[in-house]
């Protein structure tokens, strides 16, 4: 009795795992007819959205995406000939323009140096007159305007014939608080273009020894002591007119009175 039942379930055993196979296959198949469904949709959306139409509300976020990229502005074009030629004269106008305007500023530089170093040098010589009694050389006409601003770094004989000169040259006295006290500046070297030797001196930015004329000296407008820089032409254009200025229109002389 128990074969026979055993018998009669298997059949029925065998029958409900068929259907539960044919159930599925059926289940894939109506999943997969989903996932071609859903792409067949995208890719109608896709189209259309190519084609220009608004993508419906439920599309996919990769959609969205798609439809943000395109909406990017399109890639900007190159520059043409004619735009890049006027790029290149503006920027040349504007070149031009800057070297124009700086055009100059060397020499403003230069004068503006010697200007200072002849008020120093004023200060220098007040204070040499104040312990000697008189500025350089002041007391002959035989020495050269270009070496007279020498006694104010160096004191030494120069020849026995120059003892006016000289003069100034004497030791400091505590008592008579008379003499040379020096020095009171320093000098520098540079090369004379003549003998191509180092030549200590006091020069103007242009490389010009500073010259000192007096009322003693036989230079051109002689009256009055004062510091000269010949400028940037290094030549004396003063004709004593007003020996405390440059004279003409042309001049680029610097000149600066020690007493006015």
């Amino acid at each position: 009795m128990s074969g026979w039942s055993l018998q009669r379930l298997r059949p029925f055993s065998g029958l409900n795992n068929k259907k539960k196979r044919q159930e599925k296959l059926e289940g894939k198949s109506f999943v997969m007819g989903k996932k071609f469904q859903a792409s067949l949709g995208t890719s109608r959306a896709v189209l259309g959205h190519r084609q220009g139409l608004a993508l419906p509300e439920h599309s996919s976020p990769f959609l969205r995406c798609a439809e943000q990229v395109r909406a990017l502005p399109a890639r900007q074009r190159g520059f043409t000939l004619m735009e890049l030629i006027v790029v290149m004269t503006l920027v040349g106008l504007l070149a031009v323009g800057v070297v124009l305007s700086l055009d100059g500023v060397g020499d403003d530089a230069q004068v503006r140096l010697t200007r200072v170093e002849m008020t120093e040098l004023r200060k220098a010589l007040q204070l040499f007159r104040r312990d000697v009694g008189h500025f350089p050389d002041a007391l002959d006409d035989h020495h050269a305007e270009d070496l007279k601003l020498d006694l104010l770094f160096g004191c030494q004989d120069l020849s026995p014939a120059q003892a006016d000169y000289d003069a100034g040259c004497k030791a400091y006295n505590l008592d008579t608080a008379r003499g040379w006290n020096g020095p009171y500046v320093l000098a520098e070297k540079q090369k004379n273009s003549v003998t191509n030797l180092d030549e200590k001196g006091l020069f103007d930015a242009w490389g010009n020894r500073y010259r000192l004329f007096d009322e003693d000296s036989a230079a051109p407008g002689a009256g009055a002591a004062r510091i000269v820089s010949y400028g940037a032409n290094r030549a004396y254009e003063g004709d004593g007119t007003d020996i405390c200025s440059p004279n003409g229109a042309s001049s680029d002389d610097l000149v600066l009175c020690l007493v006015q």
